[in-house]
């Protein structure tokens, strides 16, 4: 175990020296004399923040002055010249010595005095003998307390308080004092404490440290003061420092280190698949599965589990290249026995997927403890894909709109994922916008993933629709089926994707209605059959007209042939020549409008 010099001497002797020069009178509060609890320390120092002690009474003098505070020690020794205590009893010493005009609160003989007792008390507590334990000094009430007992079996906060005293003197004070005085005592028993504790290395070390600390903090000035200062700032910010990249290790695990290599070098290495999923999942990827509400999105997640773990074509269309460890799905969203029923139903393999069941539980992606259990557990079931589902359920951050705390949640998680956990694929499912053709919070999610996989349904059919697009991927929205029985998702690349489907409707509504004005007035131009649709109430849109009249030639129905430069396109049914100035023809001038004379 490794300790702090500064921290364990702080512990050891009941001081916080920082907060006693930070706020002086709030730590002596903390240390009041029990024989004098209504000491008013708040008003004390109001006096000494007002007037300095150049202004102060001698009784508040007296009282700032006086080295008792509680049994922890002779604390004056330990404190800088600039202190307040120390302050005051300058301060009495100089009214004794040259009393000025104006101070008639008591006569000078009162500061001599209390400037002499202050003197006496101190040399009393360096110079003391079990025997002789000052009667007058609360601050000693421990030692009293403990008179007459070997000082093996006093408790340690008595021996540090007196072995405290002794480690400020220098080594001509320390020479002064008789062996058996209390000081030396206490300092030899607690060395022997702290060798049997830590062995002699360690205990001279942490002696050297009391030592060397004590001295420091009782002589230093204003020019070193400030680099005692820096100096354990410093200590602090390397402990900080070591403590982070200790957590960080230990995180990170047996996580290799970075792959730096030449193009050739890494094209020479054995071929691995560029695809998890061909042709929708990279391997080795990220992956954002964006869903509508309610469109299945964890029936989509079992389908993919499947044909993950089994090798077989997912959604019957891509060939997969299947994991040899386990799959984890962090499950936030659905109960454990809900999640666990669809999964037996969807065929998945019970000892292949391990379920870790969140919803109403705390995220252990943010509590240290939780987040090392389940790397632990999930590294010894080897698992080689997670699933994350969904992202607002495990997101950590304050807003999901936030494109930094966004990143910096992903970067967290591909770090548990991959250097943590030590798996391969990351899946992460998240709820679509309001639109539903993006995914819902910050565009950083989007930027993320290798491979975006969105699932939409029409909200007239009912259909439900697949699309993707990422790093080699690229799938227009195409038509998923669903079994209710088996909760089997398929798909099929030969219908067509959403929008073709929706277009062909369209073209194919309008066949029929322009073959038949076609046939009943050969020679009819655009603009004319135009007309007769709308004569006829039938709806359409240009886009589609032009290519209703295309495919009606294409499959045969109709001829269409051009009039020239100037002239209109005329329209006849299949197998039927042109009748130029036929008598029931329309004429150019009377059926074209200006804009349409290049039809």
């Amino acid at each position: 175990m490794m300790f702090d010099d500064d921290d364990y001497l702080d512990t050891l002797d009941g001081l916080d020296l920082d907060r006693a020069e930070a706020a002086p009178f709030e730590w002596l509060s903390d240390h009041a004399d029990p024989d004098h609890p209504d000491l008013e320390w708040d008003a004390i120092a109001a006096l000494y923040h007002r007037h300095g002690v150049y202004n102060m009474s001698l009784d508040a003098l007296e009282v700032l002055a006086r080295p008792d505070f509680g049994d922890r020690g002779d604390l004056s020794l330990f404190l800088g010249t600039d202190h307040p205590v120390h302050e005051a009893r300058t301060e009495l010493h100089s009214r004794a010595a040259q009393p000025e005009a104006g101070r008639t609160e008591r006569p000078a003989t009162g500061a001599e005095d209390a400037a002499e007792k202050a003197d006496r008390h101190a040399e009393a507590v360096r110079s003391f003998t079990f025997e002789n334990v000052p009667g007058d000094n609360v601050l000693w009430a421990a030692i009293r307390r403990n008179r007459g007992i070997p000082i093996e079996h006093w408790p340690a906060e008595a021996v540090a308080t007196v072995a405290a005293a002794y480690s400020a003197l220098d080594d001509t004070e320390r020479a002064a004092l008789p062996a058996e005085t209390a000081l030396p005592v206490a300092w030899g028993e607690m060395h022997r404490r702290l060798t049997e504790r830590f062995g002699a290395v360690g205990a001279e070390r942490i002696m050297d440290a009391h030592t060397a600390k004590a001295r420091r903090v009782r002589t230093r000035d204003e020019a070193t003061e400030f680099e005692w200062k820096v100096g354990k700032l410093a200590d602090d910010l390397s402990v900080r420092q070591a403590a982070q990249e200790r957590v960080r290790a230990a995180r990170l695990g047996d996580a290799p280190a970075m792959d730096v290599a030449r193009l050739g070098e890494v094209l020479e290495r054995p071929a691995e698949p560029p695809y998890r999923v061909a042709g929708l999942i990279p391997s080795d990827g990220g992956t954002l599965i964006t869903a509508q509400r309610k469109v299945g999105k964890t029936t989509f997640v079992l389908n993919l589990v499947h044909s993950l773990i089994t090798g077989e074509q997912f959604l019957d269309q891509f060939e997969v290249q299947p994991v040899t460890g386990r799959i984890a799905l962090l499950n936030f969203e659905v109960s454990a026995a809900q999640m666990s029923r669809w999964a037996a139903e969807a065929g998945i393999d019970h000892d292949r997927l391990v379920l870790v069941n969140l919803r109403g539980r705390r995220n252990p992606l943010i509590v240290p403890e939780d987040r090392a259990a389940l790397t632990e557990r999930l590294r010894a079931e080897e698992v080689e894909s997670v699933i994350v589902d969904p992202f607002g359920r495990a997101f950590t951050g304050t807003s999901q709109n936030d494109a930094g705390e966004v990143t910096a949640f992903l970067l967290d998680l591909d770090e548990f994922v991959r250097a943590e956990v030590g798996a391969r694929d990351l899946f992460l499912t998240n709820h679509a916008g309001w639109n539903g053709d993006r995914s819902r919070g910050s565009t950083a999610l989007e930027d993320w993933g290798d491979s975006l996989i969105l699932l939409k349904t029409d909200a007239k059919s009912g259909e439900r629709y697949l699309s993707a697009l990422g790093r080699d991927v690229e799938i227009e929205e195409t038509v998923l089926h669903f079994d209710g029985e088996t909760r089997h998702l398929s798909l099929n690349l030969a219908e067509g994707n959403r929008r073709k489907n929706e277009v062909q409707e369209h073209i194919d509504a309008l066949l029929d209605p322009i073959v038949e004005i076609v046939t009943a007035q050969p020679g009819i131009n655009t603009t004319q059959i135009r007309n007769a649709l709308r004569d006829r109430k039938v709806p359409f849109q240009d886009q589609y007209f032009s290519r209703a009249v295309d495919a009606a030639e294409k499959r045969g129905h109709i001829r269409r042939e051009s009039g020239g430069p100037g002239k209109s396109t005329r329209h006849y049914p299949a197998g039927l020549n042109a009748l130029r100035g036929h008598a029931g023809e329309p004429s150019d001038a009377a059926c074209e409008t200006p804009a349409e004379g290049s039809e």
